[in-house]
C-alpha cells in the first residue's frame, strides 16, 4: 500500500496534477489518500495525525511550500524510527532549489532521506545533483491525453488571427504587459483577437482589466473548467504565456497549449525556455519587455508556413507529457528503490 499525502482536486495546477498521479497509482496498487486540498484547520490536524499514524511503509509525499515546513519534520521522526519507511517528495515550481542554496538544513535533511525527490524540469535536476542529490528525478508536467489532442488545421494566412491566454490573473502574470503589447499589434492588425481566460486573484490589479472594456478586440472571458482547457484552447491560433513569476515551475498549461496543435509566445521566466524552443515550437520574449512581446505577435502575421511547422511540432512533442508514460517510468523508478507496487 501506499500513502499519499498532497492537495487533491479538479482545481489548481499541483491538485490537478496529483489527482491524475493518484488515479494511475490506485490502477497498480491499494493507495491511502490524505487530502490536504481542505485548508480548513480541522482538515490540517486531521491530515497531521493521519500522518503520524498511517501504518504505511510507502509514502509519497506532495505537498507546497507551507505544508512541507509542518510534514517534512514529521517524515524525518518516522524515519528515525522506521529505518523501512519509503518516501518519495513531488516538488512543484523552483522555489524550494534557492532554499536548499540558502542552507535550509531542515529540507536538505529531509530531501536526502527520501528515495525520489521528483523535480519538473531538467534544469532542476542537474541544480540538484549538483547540490549532492542523487535521487533528484526528473517528472514533468504531465495530462492524460487520450482523445486531447487536437489535429484541426489553422489558417495563419488570415488577418483575423486569434491569440489566447489561459491561466491564472496575477500581477505577476505579465498581463499588463501582454494587453500592452497587443494594443500595439492592433494599430497594424486590427482584426487580430485577443481572448483572456483565468480566475481573478487577489494580488491582481484590477485596474489592467478596466483598460480593455472599450477594446472589443480585448476580451476577458471568465474561468474554463480544466476539463474543457485543450477544447476550448483548439478555438484559437496562437497560446500567449507573459509570466513575469520568479518562481513559475513548469505550466500545465503549456502542455493544454500543445495539445491543442497551438504555437506558443512565452516569455523567458523560469523555465519556459525549456518547454518553447524559440521558433521551433514558439516564440521566445525577455519578460517585462513590452516591444519584444510586440515583434513576437508581429512575427505571427505573414509567416503561415513556419506557424503550421510550429503547431504540428507542438501536437509531436506533447506525447512525451503523457500522464500514463510519465507516471509509468516514475513507478518503475520507484521499484528499483525496493518499493512494492
Amino acid at each position: 500500500m501506499i500513502c499519499f499525502i498532497g492537495p487533491v482536486a479538479n482545481a489548481g495546477g499541483p491538485a490537478i496534477k496529483n489527482k491524475l498521479l493518484v488515479e494511475y497509482l490506485q490502477k497498480h496498487t491499494d493507495v491511502k489518500l490524505i487530502n490536504t486540498y481542505n485548508q480548513s484547520v480541522w482538515n490540517r490536524i486531521k491530515s497531521i495525525l493521519l500522518l503520524i499514524f498511517t501504518p504505511s511503509k510507502q509514502i509519497i509525499i506532495g505537498v507546497s511550500h507551507k505544508g512541507r515546513k509542518i510534514m517534512y519534520p514529521i517524515l524525518r521522526i518516522k524515519k528515525c524510527f522506521s529505518k523501512r519507511l519509503k518516501f518519495s517528495c513531488i516538488i512543484i515550481a523552483g522555489s524550494f532549489i534557492n532554499k536548499l542554496k540558502q542552507g535550509d538544513k531542515g529540507l536538505k535533511k529531509t530531501l536526502f532521506l527520501a528515495d525520489l525527490v521528483t523535480v519538473e524540469t531538467q534544469t532542476l535536476k542537474k541544480e540538484m545533483n549538483a547540490l549532492g542529490f542523487e535521487n533528484a528525478y526528473y517528472l514533468p508536467n504531465y495530462k492524460v491525453l487520450t482523445g486531447l489532442t487536437n489535429d484541426q488545421k489553422h489558417d495563419y494566412s488570415t488577418e483575423a488571427l486569434r491569440f489566447v491566454y489561459m491561466s491564472s490573473l496575477r500581477n505577476v502574470k505579465g498581463l499588463r504587459t501582454m494587453i500592452e503589447a497587443f494594443s500595439n499589434l492592433l494599430e497594424k492588425h486590427p482584426a487580430a483577437i485577443l481572448d483572456i481566460y483565468g480566475p481573478i486573484k487577489n494580488d491582481f490589479d484590477l485596474s489592467v482589466l478596466d483598460g480593455i472594456k472599450e477594446n472589443k478586440s480585448i476580451n476577458y472571458r471568465g474561468v474554463i473548467e480544466n476539463k474543457d482547457v485543450v477544447e476550448k484552447l483548439s478555438q484559437y491560433d496562437v497560446f500567449v504565456f507573459p509570466s513575469e513569476c520568479k518562481t513559475e515551475g513548469f505550466p500545465a498549461v503549456l502542455v493544454d497549449a500543445q495539445a491543442a496543435g497551438l504555437p506558443v509566445i512565452a516569455s523567458d521566466i523560469q523555465f519556459n525556455c525549456e518547454i518553447i524552443a524559440d521558433r521551433k515550437n514558439g516564440f521566445i520574449f525577455k519578460a517585462g519587455d513590452v516591444e519584444a512581446l510586440t515583434d513576437c505577435f508581429l512575427l505571427c502575421f505573414n509567416n503561415a508556413e513556419k506557424m503550421m511547422e510550429m503547431a504540428e511540432c507542438n501536437r509531436e512533442n506533447v506525447k512525451i507529457y503523457d500522464r500514463d508514460t510519465v507516471v509509468q517510468k516514475y513507478i518503475e523508478a520507484l521499484k528499483k528503490h525496493g518499493w512494492k507496487i
